[in-house]
């Protein structure tokens, strides 16, 4: 605030300093100045004269309200100011000399700077007539001052009588005017001792004592004598001297009179008249003949009006007349060299006498010269010619052609049809009436298209009943009247009927929209939004219903339990309109619809966008409709109001989502699908990635059409991200999106659809995307993996080189890697394995060595199908105990082949060799060893109890055993070199065999842990014998 300059240029900007009321009333500068004073000092500070002026003039101040203007040190160093202050003071009062007189003084302070605000100093300079235009202003005026000199009351209008005379001598006459010789100027003059009236005494007829009686200077006047100013009312006068006549009541309308106009005409004419129709007619005649003659004399003109008024005559023709002629003399004294406005207004007044006897010929030019006059008008006003504005000027000659029953006047409706204005055009003539014939022919003027629509409007519609009755008269009269029996039993209603019915009706508009369905007219429901208590919802969803064929309108409609005509439309039926158009892919009425009458509803970008993605394929501009959609939502959720026509916001969303599930299931290839479905994830993403909560993308997987769209706040929407990228991952595959993920979408829904279509990848072979689906859905792998080695499998047995046991190993080993990788369940490898083991049968008549291979495979598969089963969190002990066994069993029959093999050689071999491919063989059979599994391992298999019993008196008679039980025993005897004890005891157990190794190790083992006593005696006994090698014994099962 103490930068006083910074201060206005603030006020500048708010409205500036001179405004209704005070911008700062309690703003004090940093000197204690208010705010008038600092302006004040600001503008004598800078020269600012005029801005001082008009400030001090808008404020109203002051000497006596603004100190400042009181302070003569301001006045002694800006001399103007005090003459500025002095000049505005004159006219705070008119009535006071003494202000002029002061200003005179200041005004002469500026023009002689450096003297006295004086008269005498005026005078002393040589600026007499100055000094005597001050003095006559000043108190007691210049009689005072003259008379007075020097003893004048006031110093500064105190004047010397003698400096006065020497300043006046090159002025004689006011010289001796202002001092004359005879006598000083102001002494009263000798009474006069005659007056005029003395002198008119002797006149005659001017006998003063009769007359002047009214004038108090006539002392010669009688008590006698009138003292009334005489005048042409005066009784006296009137009964000797006065003409009396009657007037009628045209004196009295060309004096503005209408309802001394009227008395008369009652009291003279109607009266005594009995034929009081003619002689009502008559004066309306008479009245309009003298409207028309001065139809510029506003007060006759409006005299004539309401006299017929008073007759109860209609006095629009009249005013019709009286307003087209004065526009017409506006026109042509507006026209640079035209006639002069007398002899227009003598001309315009003998066209409008003459409208009452040639009335058409007389219209038809004036019709003319008003219709060049509202052209000139509008072209002043800047009005456009096919506006609604210009419509109203041409009311006036439509009217004037009504009256005067002249062909309406055509010059608005084709000016509409040159500027492709085709609703103010039917507006125009529907108000004003206009002929249908004359109708279509102004309709021809239109352009191709817009001709082809009203064409077609118009010949679904009837004749207007008025017009039509004047058809029929004149078919009457040539002979061609239609029979009843000729006449359509349900013809179609005229546009102008309607309009003109709806006018009738106690809602207009409903009776239009009524009239819309009935007559399938879109017309009609855009002239029924032009009420201003239409509901738009309503036109909005009649509108729709029009604009397409009947067989959409009839199942969109299909759900009312009433006619149509008589519904009143709400949010719920234009939700079934919206997905029925949609449904039938018909956007463009639901576009042009929401345009019309929801022109700020944010569904108009969604549509855009469905357009543009269905129709156009263009992606990148469908995405930015969607973004200013979620613009709208936010500007309209913020700010806390409905959506435009009060539709809830709720509901708004609804049906985007409606739209974006309609559009998915409509994509007619997957390439249209990928292309929404990448949209709608980027879209997401970006919404999300700004903290907005897309909820019409988040309902966009569900069908909310039948439940309404309030169950809807409570569930979750389809992930576009994830139903985008499955739809890049089967992008180039026979398998295609499910229906049902996008008609309703859900977690289970999603897992479900993807394990359907991860089995139609795994039989086309597709395992990589395959697996994609299933890291996508959260599905498990196992089936996956497993398919995927079968199918490597397949291809590997197609090979020569599967023949090779390093082959196989190999890519057991493989699978096991795969299962260990992806985390394969123990079961599902288990079982994979066994399976394969089960089928690893060499051919029949196949050699040993091709049997041996199989064998060894075998083997190694039920290890490995022993291993992962042994992972499970509750291992099943007699799963694995049944598999150890079928190994055992395997591994004796490949003991048998080893051993048949040596023997057929024909060269004693050596001790073999390992070989790498049998030493990876044999690594990987120990690495899987059931030996490993601790569940195997239990105490019970060190006891004695339940081996196979031993009888020392078998050694003598035992024979050598079969094939199998020689292999059984070296295979048993190689588990206890290797410290096997566990292994040992249970395949012991499971094919019966009695070992006496076996046997002696488990006694050697009670007896050292305390376990074993009663036999030690037996055994010490049994040792004593002699030492020969001990049979085993007879093996109880098969070990095939």
């Amino acid at each position: 605030m103490a930068d006083f300059e910074q201060l206005l240029w603030r006020l500048g900007q708010a409205g500036g300093v001179m405004q209704a009321s005070p911008p700062i009333p309690q703003y004090r500068s940093p000197q204690g100045h208010d705010l008038h004073t600092r302006f004040i000092h600001h503008c004598l500070d800078n020269g600012l004269r005029y801005l001082l002026y008009t400030y001090l003039e808008h404020n109203r101040l002051t000497p006596r309200n603004c100190p400042a203007l009181a302070d003569n040190g301001l006045y002694e160093s800006h001399p103007w100011f005090e003459m500025l202050v002095k000049m505005q003071e004159i006219t705070r009062d008119l009535s006071d000399p003494e202000r002029v007189f002061q200003a005179s003084l200041t005004s002469a302070q500026v023009l002689i700077p450096g003297s006295q605000a004086m008269v005498s100093s005026m005078l002393l300079e040589g600026h007499s007539l100055l000094a005597l235009a001050t003095i006559m202003f000043a108190p007691g005026g210049i009689d005072q001052v003259v008379s007075q000199g020097e003893r004048a009351g006031s110093s500064v209008s105190r004047v010397d009588p003698q400096l006065l005379k020497m300043a006046l001598s090159p002025y004689p006459k006011l010289k001796a005017a202002l001092f004359p010789v005879s006598g000083p100027r102001g002494t009263t003059a000798t009474t006069s001792d005659i007056s005029v009236y003395h002198l008119m005494q002797s006149l005659h007829p001017l006998d003063p004592s009769r007359l002047f009686g009214w004038q108090s200077a006539n002392t010669l006047g009688s008590t006698e004598t009138s003292v009334e100013l005489p005048h042409f009312s005066s009784p006296h006068l009137v009964s000797k001297y006065a003409l009396i006549e009657n007037l009628d009541f045209l004196y009295y309308l060309r004096h503005g009179r209408p309802s001394f106009a009227y008395g008369t005409f009652l009291v003279q004419q109607l009266a005594n008249s009995n034929e009081v129709k003619s002689q009502l007619s008559h004066a309306a005649q008479q009245a309009y003949s003298l409207a028309m003659l001065h139809f510029s004399v506003p007060s006759v003109a409006a005299a004539c009006v309401c006299f017929c008024e008073l007759l109860g005559v209609c006095s629009l023709k009249l005013r019709v007349d009286l307003k087209a002629l004065s526009l017409i003399l506006r026109l042509r004294t507006q026209r640079p060299g035209g006639t002069s406005t007398f002899s227009l207004k003598d001309l315009l007044a003998a066209k409008g006498s003459k409208l009452v006897e040639v009335e058409r010929e007389t219209a038809e030019e004036l019709l003319f010269d008003l219709e060049e006059a509202v052209k000139d008008s509008l072209e002043r006003k800047g009005t456009s010619r096919s506006s609604y504005e210009a419509g109203q000027e041409w009311a006036l000659p439509i009217q004037f052609c009504q009256l005067h029953a002249l062909p309406l006047s055509s010059v608005y409706p084709q000016d509409c049809a040159a500027d492709s204005q085709w609703l103010h055009f039917l507006l125009f003539v529907q108000l004003h009436t206009y002929p249908p014939q004359q109708v279509r022919s102004l309709a021809t003027q239109f352009s191709p298209a817009l001709q082809a629509h009203l064409t077609l409007a118009f010949q679904n519609l009837q004749l207007s009943s008025q017009w039509r009755v004047g058809e029929v008269e004149d078919r009457e009269a040539q002979g061609q009247v239609t029979l009843p029996s000729e006449e359509a039993s349900d013809p179609p209603k005229e546009l102008f009927q309607v309009l003109l019915q709806s006018q009738e009706q106690a809602s207009p508009w409903r009776h239009l929209l009524g009239e819309a369905l009935a007559q399938h007219c879109p017309t009609l429901t855009i002239l029924a939004a032009c009420h201003q208590e239409a509901d738009l919802l309503q036109c909005l969803c009649v509108w729709v219903l029009t604009s397409v064929d009947e067989v959409i309108a009839t199942e969109a409609t299909a759900h009312l339990e009433e006619s149509p005509q008589r519904h009143e439309w709400n949010l719920h039926d234009l939700s079934i309109i919206w997905k029925t158009l949609l449904r039938k892919c018909r956007i463009r009425p639901l576009i042009r619809g929401f345009q019309l009458f929801q022109r700020d509803s944010p569904l108009i970008h969604v549509l855009l966008m469905y357009e543009l993605c269905y129709d156009y394929k263009n992606y990148p501009e469908a995405k930015k409709k969607l973004i200013e959609f979620q613009k709208c939502l936010i500007t309209l959720r913020s700010s806390g109001a409905h959506a435009p026509a009060g539709i809830p916001l709720q509901w708004v969303e609804c049906q985007a989502s409606v739209l974006l599930l309609t559009m998915m299931q409509q994509c007619s290839t997957q390439y249209e699908l990928r292309r929404l479905l990448q949209l709608l994830a980027d879209m997401e993403r970006l919404l999300k990635s700004n903290g907005e909560t897309p909820v019409w993308l988040t309902r966009a997987g569900r069908t909310p059409f039948h439940h309404g769209f309030k169950s809807l706040s409570s569930t979750s929407g389809p992930d576009f991200k994830k139903l985008s990228f499955l739809s890049q991952v089967l992008q180039d595959t026979s398998v295609s999106l499910s229906p049902r993920l996008l008609e309703s979408y859900s977690p289970d829904i999603l897992q479900g659809e993807c394990q359907n279509m991860l089995e139609k990848l795994q039989d086309s072979g597709l395992f990589h995307k395959a697996r994609q689906v299933a890291e996508l859905a959260g599905l498990p792998i196992d089936s996956l993996v497993i398919n995927e080695l079968l199918q490597d499998l397949g291809a590997l047995k197609a090979k020569r080189h599967w023949e090779r046991r390093e082959t196989r190993v190999s890519f057991w080993r493989k699978c096991h890697e795969q299962f260990r990788t992806n985390s394969t369940g123990p079961g599902a490898a288990s079982e994979f394995f066994l399976a394969q083991a089960g089928a690893s049968e060499p051919p029949r008549g196949s050699v040993a060595g091709t049997e041996l291979l199989c064998v060894q495979e075998r083997c190694l598969l039920l290890s490995l199908a022993g291993h992962w089963l042994s992972w499970l969190a509750q291992a099943p002990l007699a799963r694995l105990e049944d598999l150890e066994k079928q190994l055992w069993t395997n591994r004796v029959r490949q003991q048998v082949l080893l051993t048949a093999m040596e023997k057929e050689s024909m060269f004693a071999l050596p001790a073999p060799t390992i070989a790498p491919e049998e030493n990876s063989y044999e690594a990987l059979i120990r690495e899987f060893s059931f030996s490993k599994m601790a569940v195997l391992n239990e105490p019970r298999y060190l006891s004695l109890d339940g081996l196979p019993s031993f009888s020392p008196k078998e050694e003598g008679g035992e024979k050598t055993g079969s094939e199998e039980q020689g292999a059984l025993a070296i295979l048993v005897g190689q588990l206890l070199d290797e410290g096997c004890i566990h292994e040992a005891s249970r395949v012991c157990r499971y094919f019966s065999f009695c070992s006496r190794d076996m046997w002696v190790v488990l006694h050697c083992r009670g007896l050292a842990s305390g376990e074993l006593q009663a036999g030690l005696q037996d055994m010490l006994t049994f040792e004593g014998l002699p030492k020969k090698s001990i049979p085993s014994c007879k093996l109880h099962t098969t070990l095939s």
